[in-house]
């Protein structure tokens, strides 16, 4: 009975961080649209994957920070997965500064923003980041 209700409550928890996120990027989307500015929408668009990835892995982490074991962290998947994910999430945010036109594969990127990608891809470096800190 007590997973059914921390299962239940980290649901309706990352369900209510969800649901903000899309009022908040709505939010964003209709004040680029009148005036033209796109930093934030694009930081947002960015990061909240990030988190919402870390949300995922959180229950998890909790778990295990209260068998109180000694932590290290798993630098391999850190460096293998969690590198190149973050280059691919900083991409459309370098994009609009003056190094975005010399950034290696930028525009290859960018177009991946259109199919959703970026997002899935801001879900794992969230994930990944919680989970390399291991015991």
């Amino acid at each position: 009975m007590r997973d059914i209700r921390k299962y239940l409550g980290w649901t309706l928890f990352i369900g209510l961080i969800l649901w903000i996120g899309f009022n908040i990027h709505l939010h964003l989307l209709e004040k680029t649209n009148m005036m033209f500015v796109m930093m934030p929408l694009i930081l947002f668009s960015s990061l909240f994957p990030v988190l919402i990835g870390m949300l995922l892995r959180l229950p998890r982490l909790i778990d295990e920070i209260r068998q109180n074991k000694r932590w290290a962290v798993h630098w391999t998947k850190l460096i293998i997965i969690g590198i190149p994910t973050l280059y691919v999430v900083v991409t459309p945010i370098l994009s609009m500064t003056a190094i975005g036109p010399y950034w290696p594969f930028s525009f290859k990127i960018l177009q991946l923003m259109d199919a959703h990608i970026h997002a899935m891809v801001g879900l794992v470096l969230g994930y990944v980041v919680l989970d390399s800190v291991k015991q």
